[in-house]
């Protein structure tokens, strides 16, 4: 597959990411919290955004956590901060990690992988 249309694939996942930017929460707790990441995100404060996710996954458990540490990964890209992508992506349980939230974390990992023009190794994530 030639150069461009890697960079075609992997802008059009970025794309998907970004109008995705918020997972619908699989959990009513902590709504109050969740909403004003939510509010966060959609005004584009995605830094404020990724500290309330990670304090409400840090008190969290199973998939909600998961989900939690996926969308503070992707405000973190938002910022191009990789390292704390991928400390958030680390954080993640596999075993409480859905289809819809694999593919998110494939997405996020993919877009890593291309901005550190590993081609091959975002190709792998697809």
């Amino acid at each position: 597959m030639s150069s461009w249309r890697h960079l075609l694939l992997l802008t059009t996942l970025s794309l998907t990411v970004s109008a995705c930017q918020s997972l619908s929460p699989l959990k009513t707790e902590d709504k109050e919290a969740e909403s004003q990441a939510h509010i966060a995100v959609q005004s584009g404060d995605f830094s404020s955004a990724a500290r309330q996710y990670e304090a409400l996954a840090e008190t969290k458990r199973g998939t909600y956590r998961t989900q939690l540490y996926i969308q503070a990964a992707s405000a973190h890209w938002q910022l191009g901060q990789i390292e704390q992508v991928q400390a958030n992506l680390a954080m993640i349980d596999f075993d409480h990690l859905t289809d819809a939230l694999a593919f998110y974390k494939d997405i996020l990992e993919a877009n890593i992988s291309f901005s550190q023009q590993n081609y091959e190794g975002a190709l792998a994530f697809t």
